[in-house]
């Protein structure tokens, strides 16, 4: 079914005023599944290792990079519909960079959150330059 067989009132429409456009590009739905890979796959191993005295296992240490990798995967494909995902990854992932430093990791750990960062930033660049050219129009359904 595509969004011309919708009845008008399923399919949405163009936010009207800019409080409207604001709410619809702001979404928080999408980041969900890159918020719960970044806790499971960086937070979890980090909080233990940031502990004084704590020592981090190799494979939680590879599991860091490889849950950045995933997790900012998963906030820059949500951000191609939002802008909401990448700026919370970024909260998150600046959290997990402070756990890090306190933990003592090494440079390649450390280096890939600060990556993820940068290339969640540019996504979110990305996203207002779409919304502004109007590449990309959010949709507004009324359940009135």
């Amino acid at each position: 079914m595509t969004a011309s067989d919708q009845p008008e009132d399923l399919a949405g429409r163009e936010p009207h005023g800019w409080q409207e456009h604001i709410v619809a590009n702001s979404r928080p739905q999408p980041a969900i599944p890159a918020v719960l890979a970044f806790f499971l796959l960086v937070l979890v191993p980090l909080m233990p290792a940031a502990a004084p005295a704590a020592e981090i296992s190799t494979w939680q240490l590879w599991l860091i990079p490889a849950g950045v990798a995933i997790s900012c995967s998963l906030a820059i494909a949500a951000g191609f519909c939002s802008v909401a995902p990448p700026l919370i990854w970024i909260v998150f992932a600046a959290w997990g960079l402070s756990l890090a430093e306190r933990a003592g990791l090494p440079i390649f750990h450390t280096g890939a959150i600060y990556l993820g960062i940068a290339v969640a930033v540019v996504m979110v660049f990305v996203q207002i330059w779409r919304i502004r050219t109007r590449r990309f129009v959010p949709t507004v359904v009324d359940t009135e």
